[in-house]
């Protein structure tokens, strides 16, 4: 997963994991050189590598933040829908037209 900030053009990468284990393995897409400068090329610098798990919060020896994924989720704002994205759905046919 990727959270963009569009307005400083940078982002943070998440590994998503079902287990309440640290297991280096888990991370191998974070610390892959490859994924990293193509994520970097459309969303900007990298500042944060995160695996979201069930376990507690934790750091590896290579700086990746385990956090635990009911915190993480419990900590986002709220998500409603704006008013903008709201006009972008297609209320004749129902579907959406929202342009990413």
């Amino acid at each position: 997963m990727v959270v963009y900030d569009k307005q400083e053009h940078c982002c943070d990468v998440y590994e998503i994991k079902h287990s309440d284990k640290m297991v280096y393995d888990q991370t191998k897409h974070l610390i892959d050189d490859d994924k990293i400068d193509l994520t970097e090329s459309r969303f900007g610098e990298v500042r944060g590598r995160y695996v979201l798990y069930r376990g507690e919060m934790k750091e590896n020896e290579m700086g990746i933040l385990y956090r635990n994924a009911s915190e993480y989720l419990k900590g986002l704002p709220n998500t409603a829908m704006t008013e903008d994205i709201r006009q972008d759905i297609d209320e004749e046919d129902g579907g959406w037209n929202h342009k990413m």
